[in-house]
This record gives C-alpha cells, sequence and structure tokens, in this order.
C-alpha cells in the first residue's frame, strides 16, 4: 500500500535549553583546557575535549529534533536514527493531554511505570496520548497536539477502524 502522509511535525528543543547544554559544554571544555594546560598532556586532552565536542554535536543533531509523521500506515515518532511506529491497527485511542514528565521520568524517549513510554521534546508540556490494543500508552509531544490527534483519528478511520 503507498503511504499517504497526513501530517508532518519538527519539533526542536527551546533555545534556552539548547543555550543551557552548549554552556555546560563550553564550561567542561574550558575547565578541559586549564587542566589540559597544568597537567602538560596536551595531546591526550586535546583529543578528548575534541571527542567530546563532536559527540555531543551528533547528540545534538540526533536528539534535539523530535520528527513525528502521521501516514497511512501509522504514526512515526524518530529521534535521529532511533524511532518507533504506532499502526494504525493498534490504536486503541488518542487523546491530547499535558505532559506530566514525572510519569515518565523526564524528557526524549522515556519507559515510564505501567506500560508508559514517551517521545517528547525538554519542557515542551503538550502533545498527544496514544493508547494501544494491548494496555500500552505512547506520549508524543507536539505544538499542534489537536491538529496530530486529527490526523492520527483521520489515519484509524481511513483504515476501516474506530476510536476509544
Amino acid at each position: 500500500m503507498r503511504q499517504t502522509e497526513t501530517y508532518t511535525e519538527q519539533i526542536a528543543a527551546t533555545r534556552a535549553f539548547r543555550w543551557l547544554v552548549w554552556g555546560v559544554v563550553a564550561v567542561s571544555v574550558g575547565i578541559g583546557a586549564v587542566v589540559m594546560v597544568i597537567e602538560g598532556d596536551r595531546w591526550a586532552s586535546a583529543l578528548s575535549i575534541a571527542f567530546a565536542v563532536a559527540l555531543l554535536l551528533v547528540l545534538d543533531r540526533w536528539f534535539m529534533t523530535l520528527h513525528v509523521r502521521v501516514d497511512s500506515d501509522g504514526v512515526v515518532a524518530r529521534f535521529g536514527p532511533f524511532s518507533k511506529r504506532l499502526r494504525p491497527s493498534d490504536i486503541a485511542d488518542v487523546v491530547g493531554e499535558p505532559y506530566r514528565w514525572m510519569l515518565y521520568g523526564g524528557w526524549g524517549i522515556r519507559w515510564g511505570f505501567g506500560r508508559r513510554r514517551a517521545w517528547t521534546v525538554p519542557f515542551l508540556n503538550q502533545g498527544v496520548a496514544v493508547a494501544l490494543q494491548d494496555g500500552s500508552r505512547y506520549f508524543i509531544s507536539s505544538r499542534q497536539p489537536e491538529r496530530l490527534r486529527s490526523a492520527i483519528v483521520q489515519t484509524i478511520e481511513a483504515r476501516g477502524g474506530t476510536r476509544g
């Protein structure tokens, strides 16, 4: 079956959160540079700093933007190379609701209590909760939760399913 895309959203982490992360990196690099000068082992320290910055650049690229897509095959939430597809036939209900980070243990790709999973962006406290037929529940961040919910409902109905 050809996938018909009905909704896409790219949700980037807030600018303030990115500044915070990169501020911590800058302080760490500064401390590393001071240690490098004091200890005299310049090459090992320089390589360590370069590796840490390169790793953080990759992680920033992968995990600071959540990609959400709804198509005829379901809902896909993706951070970098990691993704989760929720098939329309598996979805029991979908509701827009605020994100309660304590239920899931924070932001990002989370495994919470009671078969709860989350794909969220830091400090964005809105999105949709997708309840599956097996009793598990996925929260997906969205800046437009009602549009995302509507697209998921349309996909379920187009595949002959029913919602909640």
